[in-house]
C-alpha cells in the first residue's frame, strides 16, 4: 500500500507538470462548455441548453480524460522505454498500473467539479440534486473507458500515431452520441450507430440524473452496457497490453521518441565531436558509435567504460 501511494503521489505530479497534460486532457473539456453555452439558446431534452450541455460534457470529459488521456500516457511511456524499466524495479506491475488508473480517475473528478463551478458561474446551472447517483455514474462511466483505453494501446503501434487514434475515435463517438447537442435530427444511420457507443449509454444515465431528476438504478440497462464495456476492455487489455516498444522498422531504424529506449535498433551515424576534429583522430566505427549512444540501455555504464578508454588510448597514442 505504500509503495501504491507513492506511486500515486508521483503520478498526480507528473501529469499537472505537464502543460499539454493540463491544456488538452483537463481544459479542453471546459474550453468546448463555454463555447457550446456561447452558441446554444433555448432548451434541449425540456431543459435550458447550458444544463443539457452540462451533462454532455460530463459524458464527454470522462471519455477525453479516461479513455484517450490514458490511451495517450501509456503509450508515450510504453515507445519511450519507461514500462519496460519499470518492469525491472521493485514495483509491482499492478501496483504502477492502478495509481495510474486512480491518478486519471482523479483527474476526471477534478474536471467534473470544475464543470460545474463553471456551469454556476457562466450560465447559473444549477447543483446535481441526486449526487451520489451522479458519482457512481460518472465513476462507472470513468471505469469502463479506463479499460477501453488500457485496450486500445494494444492496436498504436507508434508513438506519433496515437493522438490521431485516438482522436478518430473519441470525437466521433461524442458527436453520434450526443455530448455536443441532440442527436434526434441525424439521420437514421448515424443513431444506429450512436445507439451501440458506450458514451450514448453514459449520457442518458447522466441526463436522467442531473436532467430529470432521476436515480441510476433507474436505468438498469445502461449500467449493463457500460459494465458489458468495461469487461470487454479489461479483457483485451489482459490479452494485447505490452510493456515494451513496438517492433523496428524493416530498413532498422525506428521513431524518433523511442529510437532512445530501444534494445535492438541502431539509429543514425552520429556526427563526430569537435574535439576529435580537431585533433585529425578519426575513431574506428564502433568507439564512435558508442561514444555518443549505447543502444542497450541495460549495459549504459559498461559503454561508457569501453567509450572512454579508447578515447584515452587514442589520446596516448
Amino acid at each position: 500500500m505504500r509503495l501504491f501511494w507513492h506511486q500515486l503521489r508521483n503520478e498526480q505530479l507528473v501529469f499537472w507538470r505537464s502543460r499539454e497534460a493540463a491544456v488538452f486532457v483537463f481544459l479542453f473539456p471546459l474550453l468546448l462548455f463555454a463555447l457550446l453555452t456561447a452558441v446554444y439558446n433555448g432548451h434541449i431534452y425540456g431543459r435550458p441548453a447550458a444544463w443539457a450541455l452540462l451533462a454532455g460534457m460530463l459524458g464527454y470529459g470522462a471519455a477525453n480524460t479516461a479513455f484517450a488521456g490514458l490511451a495517450l500516457i501509456l503509450v508515450a511511456r510504453r515507445e519511450m522505454g519507461i514500462l519496460k524499466r519499470i518492469r525491472s524495479t521493485p514495483l509491482p506491475a499492478a501496483t504502477y498500473l492502478f495509481a495510474v488508473l486512480v491518478s486519471i480517475l482523479i483527474v476526471f473528478a477534478l474536471q467534473a467539479a470544475s464543470l460545474f463551478v463553471l456551469g454556476k458561474l457562466l450560465k447559473s446551472t444549477p447543483w446535481p440534486g441526486h449526487l451520489l447517483s451522479l458519482t457512481l455514474a460518472l465513476a462507472l462511466g470513468a471505469a469502463a473507458f479506463a479499460g477501453l483505453g488500457l485496450a486500445v494501446t494494444g492496436v498504436i503501434r507508434s508513438l506519433e500515431g496515437s493522438s490521431a487514434v485516438v482522436n478518430i475515435l473519441v470525437l466521433p463517438m461524442a458527436f453520434l452520441s450526443g455530448s455536443f447537442g441532440p442527436t434526434r435530427h441525424y439521420p437514421r444511420a448515424l443513431r444506429a450507430i450512436g445507439d451501440v457507443l458506450p458514451l450514448k449509454y453514459l449520457l442518458d444515465a447522466v441526463n436522467a440524473i442531473y436532467l430529470h431528476g432521476r436515480e441510476l438504478w433507474d436505468k438498469p440497462t445502461a449500467v449493463a452496457v457500460l459494465a458489458g464495456w468495461g469487461a470487454l476492455g479489461m479483457a483485451v487489455a489482459l490479452r494485447n497490453f505490452r510493456w515494451e516498444p513496438s517492433a523496428c522498422s524493416q530498413d532498422g531504424t525506428r521513431q524518433r521518441q523511442s529510437s532512445r529506449s530501444s534494445a535492438s535498433c541502431w539509429s543514425r551515424k552520429p556526427a563526430r565531436s569537435r574535439s576529435s576534429a580537431r585533433s585529425g583522430t578519426r575513431w574506428p566505427r564502433t568507439l564512435r558509435s558508442s561514444s555518443t549512444r549505447c543502444v542497450w540501455r541495460s549495459h549504459r555504464n559498461a559503454c561508457r567504460t569501453i567509450a572512454s578508454s579508447g578515447q584515452r588510448s587514442a589520446s596516448g597514442s
